[in-house]
């Protein structure tokens, strides 16, 4: 794991395929993405990791942003068909990108970050430090491009 996070600095630096870039480098050492809190714990506390530290947080936020928005869908789809997916996907997106002092906290503390800790193998022993350091770590556009490339979700802007 200490190798992969050394070498993952050097490889993710302002690349367009930043998401696939983790796991092909995670993978190229051995190490599943559902391990990558312990990839994030290995990186150096200071320095030049702040770049690749946002990206495996990001990429842990997406990932089980991604599972819970089809978990929800399939669900949904099992009892009855009228809600798309986009609606299920929507609902979710806005859930986590709302800003925590006006939205809901509640979904970032009593859900997202349990999820995480349960799909990464992140030991709940900290959850304030780990929530603070969640929210802290997002950086809202890539983010939403990683769910959308995760997803396969087509978003329109109005012009």
């Amino acid at each position: 794991i200490h190798k992969a996070a050394a070498q993952l600095l050097h490889l993710i630096e302002n690349d367009e395929k930043r998401g696939q870039k983790v796991r092909d480098t995670l993978h190229r050492f051995g190490v599943n993405l559902r391990f990558a809190a312990k990839v994030l714990e290995a990186l150096p506390p200071r320095g030049r990791v702040n770049h690749c530290r946002r990206l495996l947080i990001e990429e842990m936020v997406a990932r089980t942003v991604k599972c819970m928005i089809w978990t929800e869908w399939n669900t949904i789809v099992g009892a009855r068909d009228d809600e798309p997916f986009l609606v299920v996907a929507q609902r979710h997106m806005d859930r986590t990108v709302s800003d925590p002092e006006e939205g809901d906290y509640a979904h970032w503390e009593q859900v997202l970050l349990p999820a995480i800790q349960d799909k990464f193998a992140w030991p709940p022993e900290d959850d304030d430090n780990q929530l603070e350091l969640l929210q802290q770590n997002i950086d809202l556009p890539r983010f939403v491009s990683r769910l959308v490339e995760l997803t396969g979700l087509v978003l329109e802007t109005d012009d």
